[in-house]
């Protein structure tokens, strides 16, 4: 008798511990359509929680479902992640098989036939996912055809490479900073700097002309990179004009090399502008500041919510102002702002009890948008897990699947 209920003890033990049998278990749910069945299966049993929403995440990037987020999501470091991933590289040739390769591979290249294929692969996200993933196993020559693929994210990996070789690939980088459609693309160029060859400080020049802000503000780093006088002269005189975000951008870039412009980055915290005050405090880390927690700090109390959130998210951690950060989160978050979700999901991510019953009566009372919103604004909230769980069953497909995503990686420790 004792025997037997060692037996049976053993076989529940393996069950729900994570390992083949109960995987195959949820599966078997799966396979018959038993959803309901399966998130019982595993509630209050953590590690098993994971497991179910990968495989939920593995069936959809296998159907075609939001094939891209589900693989980068499995992709986070949580290993019922990876053992999706494993299974779904070994699963045909669909584009989610593919990717599943990509992302199990990011950190040790095919071999060069493999290599080749990937990055002509028909489909436009696996060719980004690999030449975002090993550009610096490719050639100079595959690297230029690169820098031409319909795919913006390919010709972005593409120049960012080109501008590490030791190859003179200046006259093509300048060619992308003029010529690209893509504004990202433009923006990687122009961060190249010393790259752009002897004709760079006039290239960078004639790109604070381009008609997108990124772009511009993206010219100061690559001027910062040349580290010449004359590009130093161009830095201090976009400082000196009437303070713009491109003038914050290189107020930032000479304050981190030369200790010089940290006094305009700081006037730019004071600025009439939220806008101009909230890019100011997003390049305070790009400055190296001193004292960034303090500067960071006055601006809890700005009367813009946005400004005001932004602050506070970037005092996350930082013991010596988590009250007064909590405290305008909870400001924010009872006013009838548009940033007052955000300020809510970030007291629940944070911590705050009374945030996090807030944020679970939506996730059970909310409408499709709303459980959504909650489910991407808290998927760090370990504390959430189990009002996300029940949601792994939700008839509603975008639910379903941001609720996976949401248990994967609050199970994923940080």
């Amino acid at each position: 008798m004792r025997g037997r209920c060692r037996t049976a003890c053993a076989l529940v033990a393996v069950l729900f511990s994570g390992c083949a049998p109960s995987i195959t278990n949820l599966e078997r749910f799966l396979d018959s359509g038993e959803l309901d069945k399966a998130v019982a299966d595993v509630a209050g049993k953590p590690g098993m929680q994971a497991e179910l929403a990968a495989l939920l995440l593995e069936r959809a990037a296998r159907n075609g479902v939001d094939v891209e987020v589900s693989v980068r999501t499995l992709a986070s470091g949580a290993s019922p992640g990876r053992r999706a991933l494993e299974r779904l590289s070994e699963r045909g040739t669909s584009e989610a098989a593919r990717l599943a390769f990509v992302a199990l591979h990011r950190t040790s290249a095919p071999d060069e036939d493999n290599l080749a294929r990937y990055l002509a692969d028909d489909s436009s996200i696996v060719r980004a996912a690999a030449a975002e993933a090993w550009a610096d196993e490719v050639k100079v020559e595959a690297l230029r055809a690169m820098a031409a693929d319909p795919e913006p994210k390919v010709r972005v990996a593409a120049v960012r490479e080109l501008a590490r070789r030791e190859e003179d690939e200046s006259t093509l980088l300048r060619d992308v900073l003029r010529l690209d459609p893509d504004a990202r693309v433009r923006s990687e160029a122009a961060r190249s700097g010393p790259a752009l060859g002897g004709e760079a400080l006039a290239a960078l020049k004639d790109a604070l002309r381009d008609p997108v802000l990124g772009v511009r503000m993206a010219v100061a780093r690559g001027l910062a990179a040349l580290e010449t006088p004359d590009a130093t002269a161009r830095l201090a005189d976009l400082c000196a004009s009437p303070l713009d975000e491109v003038g914050v951008s290189a107020a930032a870039e000479l304050c981190r090399a030369k200790g010089k412009g940290c006094d305009r980055l700081v006037e730019a915290l004071s600025a009439q502008s939220a806008t101009l005050r909230q890019t100011a405090l997003l390049h305070l880390d790009r400055a190296r500041m001193e004292h960034r927690d303090s500067l960071v700090a006055k601006l809890l109390d700005d009367p813009d919510p946005g400004v005001a959130v932004q602050a506070a998210s970037m005092l996350a951690g930082k013991e010596d102002h988590k009250g007064a950060a909590a405290k305008t989160l909870r400001r924010v978050a009872a006013s009838a702002a548009p940033e007052a979700r955000d300020a809510l999901f970030l007291l629940a991510t944070w911590g705050d009890p009374d945030a996090q019953k807030e944020v679970a009566i939506i996730l059970k009372q909310g409408d499709e948008e709303e459980i959504v919103a909650a489910l991407a604004g808290t998927t760090r909230s370990f504390a959430l897990l189990g009002s996300f769980v029940p949601l792994l069953a939700d008839g509603r497909e975008r639910v379903r699947l941001a609720a996976a995503r949401a248990v994967l990686t609050a199970s994923t420790p940080s």
